[in-house]
């Protein structure tokens, strides 16, 4: 789910391309976000997810370096 979010989803854009539903989306989104892999912003009904600085830095680390 981190690597999804290097761009901005929607709680139900999550759900869809992870294939879960929408509340497992969320409470994902939530587990990442207390961890501050995440932000969350909200625009009326619409929740927007996006990676912090630190999620990004996880995925850099992740990532093997290409041969």
């Amino acid at each position: 789910m981190l690597r999804l979010l290097t761009t901005h989803h929607t709680t139900t854009g999550l759900a869809k391309a992870l294939d879960i539903s929408p509340p497992a989306a969320s409470m994902q989104a939530k587990t990442l976000r207390d961890a501050r892999l995440i932000t969350t912003q909200r625009d009326g009904r619409s929740v927007s997810h996006y990676c912090t600085a630190l999620g990004l830095d996880m995925i850099s680390a992740s990532t093997p370096p290409l041969r």
